[in-house]
C-alpha cells in the first residue's frame, strides 16, 4: 500500500509516530502525552496521569527505560497521594487543603481504585492510607446521603479490594429501576468482582438507556466517554465480548479524533477500558513495515499495539510504503506534531473565551498595532 502523508507543521519541526494495532486505533502516544503533560496537580489529575501506565506493558512492548520511567511515575504519584489525605478519611481535591473542606468523594474513590490496582501490579502502597480510604468508602457505600453513582463506585472498589459490602450491594440493587446507567454498571461490576456473574448479568439486562447529556463540570466528572469505558470493562468481565467490542469501537472513535475533547478523567478511563478488553481477548500479533524515502520502521509485536517513528525530514509530506505481514488485518495510524506555519495556527477554545481590549487611560479604544514602538 502506498500513501502520501501531509505533515502537520512547517518543514524541519515535525515528529512522526506510527502506531499499528489489532484493535480500532486509539492514538495511544498522543493521549498519553496529554495525560502526562497536563499542567495541574489536583487529586483527579494526579491519578489520571498514571492510572493507564499501570497497564501500558499489556498493550505494547516496553524497553527497560520505559519500564523504569513508568515505575518512577507510579511511585511518585503514590507518594503524593498522602498530601491529599485528611484525618476523617478520604482525600481533598487539592493537596494541603483544610480538613474542614471535606473529602472530594468521587476523587477519593478514584484514588483508592488506583491504589488497589497499583498494589495488585506489585507497587507498595501505604497501609494506613489504604485502610483509611477503604473505611471512607464503606461510609459512602452505606450512606444514602451520597449519590447513587458514588455509592456504586465505592462498592465496586471495595469488591476489587477483596472486601465486598454485600449488604449495601443488595440494598442498592433494590433501587435498580431508579439508578442511572453508570450506577447500574458499577454495581454489576461489584457483583462480578465478588464472583457473582449471574447477578451481574441480570443487572445489565435491566439497565436504563444512555442518558442524553452529561455535566462535565459535575463533582463526579461524568462524561459519555467514561460511561462507555465502564460499560466496556463490565461487559468484558461478564464475558460479553460483542457488547464490550461495541463500546471499544466507540472509545476508539473518540480517542483517535484529536478534535474530540476528552478530559483527563475520560481519557484515563478509556485507555484503561481498552487495555482491559485486550488483556481478555487474544491477538495474533503485529508485523507491519512502514517506509519513507528517508527512513523505515518495523512494527512487530505479540501484543495489541506496536509503535515506531519516522524521520520527518525537511519536507511538507512523506510518501509511505506500507506492508502488512501480520496474520490478520491491522489498523495503522500515522501522526505528526510540529510548529505550524505563521498564519496557520488553529484557534481553539475548549469552553473558554478570552476577550482583550486595549484602551487609553480615558477609556478610548486603540489598536496596539498603530502604536509606535517606544512610545507610551
Amino acid at each position: 500500500l502506498s500513501s502520501r502523508f501531509a505533515l502537520a507543521g512547517r518543514p524541519g519541526t515535525n515528529e512522526v509516530v506510527v502506531e499499528a494495532s489489532t484493535i480500532p486505533p486509539i492514538d495511544l502516544d498522543y493521549r498519553l502525552r496529554y495525560l502526562t503533560g497536563y499542567p495541574h496537580g489536583c487529586l483527579e489529575q494526579t491519578v489520571s496521569a498514571v492510572f493507564p501506565q499501570l497497564y501500558l506493558g499489556d498493550l505494547i512492548d516496553l524497553d527497560s527505560k520505559g519500564v523504569a520511567d513508568i515505575g518512577d511515575h507510579v511511585k511518585a504519584a503514590i507518594t503524593r497521594l498522602s498530601s491529599f489525605a485528611i484525618p476523617s478519611g478520604g482525600m481533598t481535591y487539592w493537596p494541603g487543603m483544610s480538613a474542614y473542606s471535606g473529602a472530594n468523594v468521587w476523587a477519593s474513590i478514584y484514588a483508592t481504585h488506583f491504589m488497589i490496582e497499583a498494589q495488585k501490579a506489585g507497587y507498595s502502597v501505604p497501609a494506613s492510607l489504604k485502610k483509611s480510604n477503604l473505611n471512607f468508602l464503606k461510609t459512602v457505600a452505606a450512606g444514602k446521603s451520597y449519590d447513587a453513582e458514588s455509592r456504586a463506585y465505592a462498592l465496586y472498589v471495595l469488591s476489587l479490594a477483596g472486601s465486598p459490602d454485600r449488604g449495601d450491594m443488595n440494598r442498592l440493587r433494590e433501587d435498580l429501576a431508579k439508578l442511572p446507567k453508570s450506577s447500574g454498571l458499577l454495581l454489576a461490576g461489584a457483583y462480578v468482582l465478588d464472583g457473582k456473574k449471574d447477578v451481574a448479568r441480570t443487572i445489565l439486562q435491566g439497565l436504563k438507556a444512555d442518558p442524553e447529556g452529561f455535566n462535565r463540570f459535575s463533582s463526579n466528572f461524568e462524561s459519555s466517554e467514561r460511561l462507555q469505558s465502564i460499560a466496556a470493562m463490565v461487559y468484558t468481565a461478564v464475558g460479553d465480548k460483542t457488547a464490550a467490542f461495541k463500546c471499544v469501537e466507540r472509545l476508539s472513535g473518540w480517542l483517535n479524533d484529536r478534535e474530540h475533547y476528552m478530559s483527563t478523567q475520560s481519557t484515563s478511563w478509556a485507555l484503561r477500558a481498552v487495555t482491559d478488553y485486550m488483556k481478555n481477548n487474544a491477538v495474533d500479533g503485529i508485523n507491519v513495515s512502514v517506509k519513507s524515502a528517508r527512513s523505515s520502521s518495523t512494527l512487530k509485536s505479540a501484543k495489541a499495539i506496536a509503535q515506531g517513528s519516522l524521520d520527518a525530514g525537511d519536507g511538507s509530506a512523506l510518501d509511505l510504503e506500507i506492508v502488512n505481514s501480520s496474520k490478520a488485518p491491522v489498523y495503522l495510524v500515522v501522526s505528526s506534531t510540529g510548529i505550524p506555519e505563521k498564519g496557520q495556527e488553529m484557534a481553539r477554545a475548549d469552553g473558554l473565551k478570552l476577550v482583550v481590549t486595549y484602551t487609553l487611560p480615558d477609556g478610548t479604544p486603540i489598536d496596539p498595532s498603530d502604536v509606535e514602538q517606544g512610545t507610551d
